[in-house]
C-alpha cells in the first residue's frame, strides 16, 4: 500500500509548487525588463538627437481624468459668483 500524503503535507507541497512557479515567472520578467532597459540605452547612444519623452509623474496621471470636470466645475462657480442668489420682487 502506498503511503498517503495528510492534508497538511499536501497543502505544504501545493505552496511549494506555487511559490516555485511564481519564482520562475518572476525570473522571466525580470530578465525581460533588463533586456528592454539595455534596448532603450543602446537606442539613446545610436540617435543621441532625439528629445528625451520622460513618463509624467505619477500625480499628474492620477489627477488627468478629473482635470476637465474641476476646469468645468471652476468657469461655473466663477460665473455665478457675482450673480444674485435670488430675484425679489
Amino acid at each position: 500500500m502506498a503511503p498517503r500524503l495528510g492534508s497538511g503535507q499536501a497543502a505544504a507541497l501545493v505552496l511549494v509548487r506555487q511559490q516555485l512557479e511564481m519564482g520562475g515567472e518572476f525570473l522571466v520578467k525580470l530578465s525581460i525588463e533588463f533586456s528592454a532597459s539595455n534596448d532603450r540605452e543602446r537606442a539613446r547612444e545610436r540617435l543621441p538627437g532625439i528629445a528625451n519623452h520622460a513618463v509624467p509623474p505619477l500625480e499628474v496621471v492620477r489627477t488627468r481624468p478629473i482635470t476637465e470636470a474641476s476646469r468645468s466645475q471652476l468657469a461655473a462657480s466663477a460665473a455665478s459668483a457675482f450673480s444674485p442668489a435670488r430675484v425679489s420682487e
